[in-house]
């Protein structure tokens, strides 16, 4: 904080009343002098309150600052944090079982991968949660490379499961169906 100011012009209400209804004639140079002065000390308020009002908005950053972080590490009591991985498995495949649409942008298993690194290598580590999902044929001319992405990170993360498939729209013709067929010993369910 900056140290007290003390201005240079003493310009009391007293000593002005004085000066006003004093008999003789002021001095202009005494007058200007003050007037500059005044000016002067008006310039160092004005720096002192810039600087303040800096410091002002320094703290207040720290403060929301410290108020997020207290907000995130709250989270860490919540008490899905303190379920074991067994439930927390039970859980991801009771999700996955009628929702992992690979034609959405974020189905269900990607989804959970993306809340935190203990669901992500959760999810990741239990080929289950991975080797039941929908996939969306649309035309063959229709752009695929999101959904083949989709389609290869869910195979890759299966292993060797067996695969519950459910193909929407089925066509002979699209490109994804060859990648899908390479797979055709691991199908459990096919629903077409």
């Amino acid at each position: 904080m900056p140290d007290r100011f003390k201005p240079r012009a003493d310009i009391s209400a007293k000593i002005i009343s004085e000066r006003l209804r004093s008999p003789g004639i002021p001095q202009r140079s005494e007058i200007s002098q003050i007037m500059h002065d005044i000016d002067k000390d008006l310039e160092t308020y004005n720096q002192q309150i810039s600087s303040l009002e800096s410091q002002l908005a320094f703290l207040r950053s720290q403060q929301e600052r410290l108020r997020s972080r207290k907000t995130v590490l709250s989270s860490l009591l919540s008490p899905i944090h303190y379920l074991p991985n067994e439930i927390l498995l039970r859980i991801f495949i009771f999700l996955t079982r009628d929702t992992n649409d690979l034609a959405t942008v974020l189905p269900s298993a990607l989804s959970i991968a993306s809340v935190c690194s203990r669901w992500r290598e959760l999810a990741i580590s239990f080929a289950g949660v991975w080797s039941s999902f929908e996939i969306t044929f649309g035309y063959p001319e229709e752009p695929t490379p999101p959904l083949a992405r989709r389609l290869d990170i869910f195979l890759e993360r299966s292993r060797d499961q067996p695969l519950d498939l459910n193909i929407v729209n089925p066509d002979t013709e699209h490109p994804l169906l060859p990648r899908l067929v390479r797979h055709s010993n691991r199908w459990r369910h096919l629903t077409l």
